[in-house]
């Protein structure tokens, strides 16, 4: 559903760009023009630029297939809604945190509720 009266992302772009860190967007609910308007930079999953960390804020559908551990550029990954497989993103020496949970070795210990994982096709 294309809304932001709930979602997080335009607060957390702007907090991290206060401190000097530069974000790009993707998001498949809204076109380019769209995320132009509301003044974050889009950016297209087949032409991800090198960044030092990604966050998920939200699952879409359109991820499922994404590698998201194909990155050599990438240090650390965000997982805001426990969809990916902690310890494929680790494994890939990529840093996985969790919101809530931490890293993928606190989640070895057992995670306090149960969080889905989306499978492709």
């Amino acid at each position: 559903m294309k809304e932001l009266h709930h979602s997080p992302a335009l607060a957390l772009v702007g907090e991290l760009e206060r401190h000097g860190v530069r974000t790009v967007v993707n998001d498949p609910l809204f076109s380019d023009a769209e995320l132009r308007q509301l003044k974050l930079e889009p950016v297209r999953l087949d032409n991800l630029p090198a960044v030092d960390a990604v966050v998920l804020n939200s699952f879409h559908a359109e991820y499922a297939n994404f590698d998201f551990t194909d990155s050599s550029w990438c240090r650390v990954l965000v997982d805001g809604p426990g969809v990916l497989d902690a310890h494929a993103v680790e494994a890939a020496g990529i840093r996985y945190i969790r919101v809530g949970l931490g890293s993928a070795d606190r989640l070895s210990e057992g995670p306090r509720m149960a969080a889905p994982r989306f499978r492709a096709g």
